[in-house]
């Protein structure tokens, strides 16, 4: 098969899939991709391997990867180093695939994997998403991307930030009521300890450890969650290099969103609960046109940015911070995160509350007036002193530990 063959045969196989190929739901609530998923779908990749080639051990697998020649001794001497590669090339009738052909196999299963749960891109439409990528594989492979795919996806989705550290999904940008315009970046690390360094202080007594953990796509291999290993190793390693490429990212997001007409907001703790008005910055590099001189905090250093944040650390010192808001996260999982709840309503934090479902959420919680979350993301536009209901949404909804409410 030529490229644009294999281009063609993906995107027609794209086109039926109304969602990505996903394995059965673990205890946990949280699935992988797959090449056969359980509700009988086949991911971009699984949809060349026909079913005399495939194995079920293939799954949890890249299409490039090879098998340890020790521990998978039985495996290689059957399906050979590569044995996903190699059921793609037989399935096809060909004894091996060049390495043009391994190569776009490999990038049309990453456009596939990267974004099956939407969770870093921003947007709940996973087949726009997923339409653009493939456009954008076209362009940069040569390929006629001509073949039933949307540009216009491809024009509103590839408008979006990104950065190295923060980036801006599709559907991003809000407008408000009463005109204004916001687009908001937010940054992602590996929750908890799962990269070796604690960047969520308070999630254990919180309970919400397991949902965050296994939301994963393809889990080792997903490089949406090497790609959150490697910035929170890199916090945790070289905290001035970071901050420093924090600067220029956010340098870069003004910029972009004074051409967008939008105010900039940015996110942080996207998977973390790092205590960001304590690590002080200093810039002395007139490239990139960030402010210079040594400052408090990353909020000191770029006034004009809208900063905010969930937290389960009650007890921040950020109330002299006038561009960075916290929202309290309410959790019944445990008596000692029972003591930050008492904080914060002492403090008259917002606090963030999750519902099973959107039938149960009460009109008062704990006395105090209660507020839908869920239209946009924007809690430093909430007033004060109220509960911000949001609903259990994927792996959340089976929760069990008390951070979700019924």
């Amino acid at each position: 098969m030529t490229l644009q063959e294999i281009f063609n045969k993906a995107v027609a196989h794209f086109a039926q899939m109304e969602k990505p190929s996903m394995s059965e739901p673990n205890e946990y609530g949280g699935t992988d991709c797959a090449y056969r998923g359980h509700e009988g779908n086949k991911c971009i990749v699984g949809a060349f391997i026909d079913d005399k080639h495939y194995k079920p051990t293939f799954e949890g697998k890249g299409v490039l990867e090879r098998v340890d020649a020790y521990w998978d001794s039985k495996l290689m001497e059957t399906q050979g180093f590569q044995p996903v590669l190699n059921a793609v090339a037989a399935s096809m009738g060909l004894a091996a695939l060049n390495y043009e052909q391994s190569q776009l196999l490999y990038k049309m299963q990453l456009i596939h994997d990267d974004h099956s749960d939407g969770f870093d891109i921003g947007v709940d439409n996973w087949y726009e998403v997923v339409e653009a990528h493939l456009i954008d594989l076209a362009l940069k492979s040569g390929l006629d991307h001509n073949v039933g795919l949307s540009d216009t996806n491809y024009r509103r989705i590839n408008m979006a930030f990104r950065g190295k550290l923060i980036a801006s999904g599709a559907d991003a940008k809000t407008v408000k009521g009463n005109g204004d315009k916001y687009e908001t970046a937010i940054m992602y690390m590996m929750p908890w300890k799962s990269a070796g360094i604690n960047v969520c202080a308070n999630a254990e007594i919180a309970g919400c450890i397991d949902g965050c953990l296994f939301k994963a796509g393809r889990g080792a291999f997903n490089t949406v969650q090497a790609s959150r290993a490697r910035k929170t190793a890199w916090f945790a390693a070289d905290r001035d290099g970071f901050m420093a490429q924090l600067v220029i990212d956010t340098t870069k997001f003004i910029k972009y969103c004074g051409k967008q007409g939008v105010t900039p907001v940015i996110r942080l703790n996207g998977t973390s609960d790092i205590r960001w008005e304590r690590i002080p910055v200093s810039n002395h590099n007139t490239r990139y046109g960030a402010p210079i001189g040594d400052f408090a905090s990353i909020f000191d250093m770029f006034p004009q940015v809208q900063w905010y944040d969930y937290t389960k650390i009650a007890n921040r010192k950020t109330d002299h911070i006038k561009n960075y808001h916290l929202t309290f996260s309410y959790s019944d999982a445990n008596p000692l995160y029972a003591k930050q709840v008492k904080i914060a309503m002492e403090k008259g934090m917002n606090m963030a509350v999750v519902w099973r479902s959107i039938d149960v959420i009460p009109r008062m919680f704990m006395g105090v007036p209660v507020i839908s979350g869920d239209a946009d993301d924007l809690r430093f536009l909430d007033p004060d002193g109220v509960m911000v209901s949001l609903y259990a949404k994927g792996p959340a909804k089976k929760d069990t530990s008390g951070f979700v409410q019924d």
